[in-house]
């Protein structure tokens, strides 16, 4: 799961995410933010348990928290309906396994050596 948005780049302060379903506020995915620039980027892991709660819910709960410099904490809070995200699940799953490529790496590939190939002889004295 992927959250991003727009943010004043001088804003300071260190921001984490709390992502709770109806069907179960007690089982949640968050974590850290990054910054780059501009934005702001969560991307947190969803276990097979949340997944199942969130199917089985009809909102999702964001609680997102900016420590501030002063040790305070401004708090934001919002839901997102998921209303008929039942129904295109199975079309929605599909969709993103077969556009989700293996990964490459950034590395030029590199031969590896033959194991099987006997060094020479070392030459005689």
């Amino acid at each position: 799961m992927t959250f991003a948005r727009e943010i004043d780049e001088t804003a300071i302060g260190k921001t984490t995410i709390l992502v709770t379903a109806d069907a179960a506020p007690d089982n949640a995915a968050g974590g850290s933010v990054l910054r780059a620039g501009k934005y702001e980027v969560w991307r947190g892991s969803i276990d097979p348990d949340m997944l199942k709660a969130i199917l089985a819910s009809r909102s999702l709960h964001v609680r997102e928290t900016t420590l501030l410099p002063d040790d305070k904490a401004d708090i934001t809070k919002f839901d997102i309906d998921l209303t008929g995200l039942t129904s295109v699940w199975p079309q929605l799953a599909a969709s993103c396994a077969a556009a989700t490529p293996a990964p490459k790496s950034p590395w030029p590939a590199i031969q590896q050596p033959n194991a099987s190939v006997t060094p020479p002889a070392a030459p005689s004295p």
